[in-house]
């Protein structure tokens, strides 16, 4: 547990002879109680690593399009541009990214149910759709248009149905991923009892469901003036903004949660069997 010395052979009732570490206390925070209970992964490596491609190329497509925004932004208020003209294909690259990496989600593991494999598979299909809006929303609606969000009237209807439609995308994904996703996180013997905090795709749900909230508002406030017609105006970037910046945090844990899954689901869990008996059939590293 603490210095990585095998302790194969000594009792439990021995200390470490490198660091002087209780051998039971290693034996306490190695085994998964649930471990002969979870089913061997396909591919662990693959999984593993599919999972970070998968919330890793997300996030980067998030920022890429908080920088055209800010971009924006500078251009409105400092009258200067700096977001690179390939920053929208950045977008569109790693959403298409982080769709191959989900579909190591379909089936990581034998003895997963129909349903589960059939959310997930439509999970991953919705990426399909969600990269033609977000091509669509950048290379066409987009194109030639200096300040597409902040311009004068705002962003166009056109605009705020691509990104509806985007959110109702991103619905289906995290749906359709979630439980095998959790059932991955589960796999973690500190996330199951609580130890740490984790990123709830819910959470993100919630996120995408707010942003989503001001884009209808939006298209509702469209035609009122005066006095009301701003308030809902303001109402509507404040919800925009608040649910963009809670996607991107929330996308940000779930990039963190991915990592740290990542060795766990890469090496095979010890059980009190393996601990046991004469000949372990399961061992963490050289511990």
């Amino acid at each position: 547990m603490r210095c990585g010395y095998n302790l194969r052979g000594l009792s439990i009732r021995e200390i470490c002879p490198e660091c002087r570490a209780p051998v039971r206390a290693t034996i306490l925070a190695l085994v998964d109680p649930k471990a002969g209970e979870l089913k061997r992964l396909i591919r662990p490596g693959l999984t593993a690593w599919g999972l970070v491609v998968w919330s890793g190329a997300a996030l980067v497509a998030a920022l890429g399009a908080w920088v055209m925004r800010l971009s924006e932004l500078s251009l409105h208020w400092l009258d200067v541009a700096w977001s690179p003209a390939w920053t929208a294909w950045l977008v569109v690259l790693m959403t298409l990214v982080s769709g191959l990496g989900a579909i190591v989600l379909i089936r990581p593991h034998a003895g997963l149910g129909l349903g589960p494999r059939l959310r997930a598979a439509g999970g991953v299909l919705a990426y399909a759709p969600l990269v033609l809006l977000i091509w669509y929303l950048y290379m066409e609606i987009d194109a030639g248009q200096a300040m597409p969000m902040f311009g004068a009237g705002g962003p166009s209807e056109d605009r705020t149905l691509v990104r509806l439609g985007i959110g109702a995308l991103l619905a289906i994904v995290i749906l359709g991923l979630r439980p095998t996703a959790r059932g991955l996180a589960m796999r973690s013997v500190v996330v199951r009892t609580g130890t740490v905090d984790r990123q709830s795709l819910l959470a993100l749900l919630g996120a995408v469901g707010i942003a989503a909230a001001g884009d209808v508002l939006r298209l509702f406030s469209g035609g009122v003036r005066g006095p009301v017609g701003q308030a809902l105006h303001t109402g509507e970037i404040v919800l925009v903004a608040v649910g963009s910046v809670l996607v991107t945090i929330g996308l940000v844990g779930v990039t963190i949660d991915c990592l740290r899954l990542r060795p766990i689901l890469q090496a095979t869990g010890v059980g009190i069997a393996d601990i046991l008996d004469d000949e372990p059939k399961r061992s963490r590293g050289d511990r």
